[in-house]
């Protein structure tokens, strides 16, 4: 999927219109921008982040809760990229940030 359809596929479905990956429980599909590098780690991180929702919606959890499910996805893409990332320590407390700003916009704490 091109990353001009990936951002409009985003905003339509409510998202920021920034996505590189979506996730659909309906029919537990993994979309991936074109631009995807599985040898990347910030890449595979994102991976992570969408098989969370996979994880998710198998097993039955709703996916109505935004918050939720958004908190806990990118806590998990945290994690890999804190184990696995050459991000020196500046870096890796900027993309936590980023992930808080991201779900704190939508969602109170």
């Amino acid at each position: 999927m091109t990353a001009a359809e990936m951002r409009s596929k985003s905003a339509n479905w409510g998202g920021s219109g920034t996505a590189g990956a979506l996730y659909l429980c309906s029919s537990q599909t993994t979309m991936l921008s074109d631009a995807f590098n599985p040898k990347l780690v910030w890449d595979q991180s994102v991976l992570v982040h969408e098989l969370t929702h996979h994880a998710q919606c198998v097993s039955g959890r709703s996916m109505a809760n935004y918050c939720e499910i958004e908190r806990e996805a990118y806590n998990l893409q945290f994690k890999y990229l804190d184990q696995r990332a050459t991000q020196n320590r500046d870096q890796l407390v900027a993309i936590r940030k980023r992930f808080d700003d991201i779900v704190a916009r939508h969602c109170r704490r």
